[in-house]
């Protein structure tokens, strides 16, 4: 895994991963809001002009199945990297216990 001696390099490339992992996590959090609001106004626009926007919708069925699963996609690498972020801190962690119980 890692040496004593590269334990240093090895705790500073581990915070400059977790920082990317934060940027990348509060990116997709984004996406997922607005992905919310998205559906949200859909649902205003349903409500406005219903046979349009049912008729539309049908026409649209294929296009929005992929896009159903492209959101499912999103929201599971959105887990994926809270899981990551949530490991790189353990593990920075217990890097910083080992570096000061020596």
């Amino acid at each position: 895994m890692y040496h004593e001696e590269n334990l240093g390099k090895y705790f500073n490339n581990l915070r400059r991963i977790l920082r990317s992992k934060l940027e990348l996590l509060d990116y997709y959090e984004q996406v997922v809001r607005y992905q919310e609001l998205e559906k949200k106004a859909f649902l205003r626009l349903v409500f406005q002009r219903p046979v349009y926007s049912i008729l539309r919708y049908i026409v649209y069925l294929p296009i929005n199945i992929l896009r159903y699963l492209d959101r499912i996609s999103d929201r599971f690498y959105l887990s994926k990297i809270k899981n990551e972020v949530d490991v790189l801190r353990n593990e920075i962690k217990y890097i910083q216990k080992k570096r000061w119980t020596k």
